[in-house]
């Protein structure tokens, strides 16, 4: 109509040539439909930026937690141990962090207690041999008074002379010398196998066969001696250059049963070995000749025949003793 687009309804009046026609501009009959377009375009809009904030806030919710795990993570793995994560969200995040936080706890209590027994370790291990002091750090080791018979092989290694050396010395530097001396020692000892069981003066006493049994007890024993004596060729040669003396030993060795074990009293013990077979050890280093390895036919027989020997005699080691055969042991 007149140009504008128009949408009409006829309906034909019965009876008659006529119809009835009702008509309105196309817009106007469609204005209602594009406000509801509008209407819904504008509510999907809305929908749509509300749907992305709510995202965007579940994701931080998610994601936050999640570095913060990320950051505790990288914190036990640089072994901080200290560092705790704070997660509140009332689900699986929450409990994840309470158990990372008490796990750096327990790492921590742990680690303490780790370099403890390492220290422990160290200062046993100056006295013990590695197993000894494995089963006292692990509580596994007797620590009651009492001892056990066990055929063990001991040494005794002497300085000869100390007397003199004292006097040749200031006391600083005697002290000095005796450590040097009997640090290299006690590493020989322990690289056989062996247990110091005291330093007396300017010797040395150790044993092999306890506190686990060795059945080479004999063999490790004078393995160690020889090692000593080669040792001090070397050493002497420092020492003169430092102090101006030599150092010579005298070793006695003896093999037989003895009584191993904790004496003393509850507050104060030694793990050491007692008996006529450490006695007889005693008295073979107090005859021997500078840098000379005594044993008895005992000691031989248990090592074995890889040993260079040449008998030196029988010998009453005690004044109501049978005599002893003793050999040297030749370099």
């Amino acid at each position: 109509a007149r140009g504008e687009a128009m949408l009409a309804s006829v309906v034909p009046l019965r009876g008659t040539p006529w119809v009835v026609v009702a008509q309105v501009p196309r817009a106007v009959a469609y204005d209602s439909l594009g406000r509801m377009r509008l209407l819904v375009l504008l509510v999907t809009l809305v929908a749509v930026i509300v749907a992305i904030i709510v995202a965007v806030q579940l994701a931080r919710r998610l994601t936050v937690p999640i570095e913060r795990l990320m950051g505790m993570a990288s914190a036990l793995a640089a072994r901080n141990f200290d560092a705790a994560v704070d997660i509140q969200t009332g689900d699986e995040l929450e409990v994840l962090g309470r158990t990372m936080t008490r796990t750096a706890h327990q790492l921590k209590t742990s680690e303490a207690q780790v370099r403890a027994e390492q220290e422990i370790r160290q200062d046993l291990g100056r006295y013990l041999p590695k197993e000894l002091v494995d089963l006292v750090v692990q509580r596994e080791a007797n620590m009651a008074l009492g001892g056990q018979a066990q055929p063990i092989t001991v040494i005794f290694a002497d300085i000869v002379a100390f007397t003199q050396l004292c006097d040749d010395l200031t006391a600083p530097d005697v002290v000095a010398l005796l450590n040097e001396l009997f640090t290299i020692m006690t590493e020989i000892v322990f690289r056989h196998g062996g247990t110091v069981d005291k330093f007396i003066g300017d010797c040395i006493m150790a044993f092999w066969g306890a506190p686990h049994p060795q059945d080479d007890h004999a063999e490790r024993a004078l393995l160690a001696a020889e090692d000593m004596l080669n040792w001090l060729e070397i050493g002497n040669a420092g020492w003169q250059e430092k102090y101006g003396v030599s150092i010579e030993l005298a070793i006695g060795i003896n093999t037989g049963v003895a009584i191993v074990g904790n004496l003393g009293s509850e507050t104060r013990m030694e793990y050491t070995a007692v008996g006529e077979t450490v006695n007889a050890a005693a008295r073979l280093e107090a005859i021997a000749r500078p840098m000379q390895i005594l044993i008895t036919e005992a000691t031989l027989n248990a090592a074995g025949d890889g040993f260079d020997v040449a008998p030196v005699g029988a010998r009453a080691l005690r004044g109501d003793d049978e005599p002893v055969t003793i050999f040297e042991v030749r370099r």
